[in-house]
């Protein structure tokens, strides 16, 4: 991904409280002991015990933050604060009763302790239940892009569980993720583009295929060809019958088990001639 930026970042911190939007209000700096929820599950009592360095914390009315550095508490509660509102656009209001947990981990601790719970083995975030873990990375683009992509997937497990189809859970993530990663830089001016390789005919399912996909699949090919898939199609269906209407779409597939394509029929009257659209976007013209 290839983002053109011109980064201007204001890490400043003051000593109790760092400003965010009127929306999110101020991260509240916080020890261990004063945080209003404690419970970060085996992996987060790992992440946080594996820390190289004191580990600082703060929360809002959504979430607790655990960073090795006071400095990156700003830049990171911002980034997900923003992407969690966001959210609320394409799937209607949270449900959610506790708070998320997010870290900034640092490179060695992911290696050593995030990568063995990573069901995909190569994420760069990753949502575990009410936790969300973030790779400290060096360049800045990276987590405006990784940390929306989570925080749409924790908005379906909030809201379904494990009852989301695994190409709806990552075509969302992925179609959305970037749709609000490209509005947080937007509104600081700024473009983020990203250029996607074509992909190996032998990786490519078909439409029936790809939405009967149970787990990721793997492979070096395999695994991009179905994310890059799951992605277009989401945006093609999003196209067709509007992104203010995905939620009913999701509410349907997910919270009432019916199928994509009927449900499309149904609602929306999709035709062969639709169906054959969806194809050419999700199949045809990714190889």
């Amino acid at each position: 991904m290839v983002g053109k930026l011109r980064l201007s970042l204001n890490l400043g911190i003051a000593a109790l409280a760092c400003c965010l939007s009127a929306h999110a209000g101020p991260v509240m700096m916080s020890s261990w002991d004063k945080l209003s929820d404690r419970d970060v599950g085996r992996l987060g009592k790992k992440v946080l015990k594996a820390g190289e360095s004191e580990w600082a914390h703060g929360e809002t009315s959504n979430f607790v933050y655990h960073v090795q550095s006071v400095g990156d508490m700003a830049g990171l509660a911002d980034e997900v604060e923003y992407a969690y509102r966001k959210s609320s656009m394409y799937l209607g209001p949270s449900t959610a009763r506790e708070k998320t947990h997010v870290f900034l981990v640092s490179p060695d601790t992911w290696q050593r302790v995030v990568r063995k719970a990573d069901r995909r083995k190569d994420s760069l975030a990753m949502q575990a239940g009410r936790n969300i873990y973030v790779l400290q990375s060096t360049n800045p683009v990276d987590n405006i892009v990784w940390i929306p992509h989570e925080i749409i997937h924790l908005r379906l497990w909030e809201q379904y569980g494990r009852n989301v189809p695994v190409w709806l859970d990552e075509g969302l993530a992925g179609c959305l993720g970037w749709k609000i990663a490209q509005s947080y830089r937007q509104k600081d001016r700024l473009e983020l583009v990203r250029t996607l390789p074509a992909l190996k005919p032998g990786d490519v399912k078909t439409l029936d295929e790809l939405t009967a996909v149970k787990k990721y699949p793997g492979g070096p090919g395999k695994a991009p060809a179905f994310y890059r898939q799951s992605e277009e199609l989401i945006r093609a269906i999003a196209r067709k019958i509007g992104y203010d209407k995905l939620a009913g779409f999701v509410k349907a597939v997910a919270g009432e088990g019916r199928e994509w394509d009927e449900y499309l029929r149904d609602r929306f009257s999709f035709s062969d001639f639709d169906f054959k659209w969806l194809k050419e976007q999700a199949v045809d013209s990714v190889q």
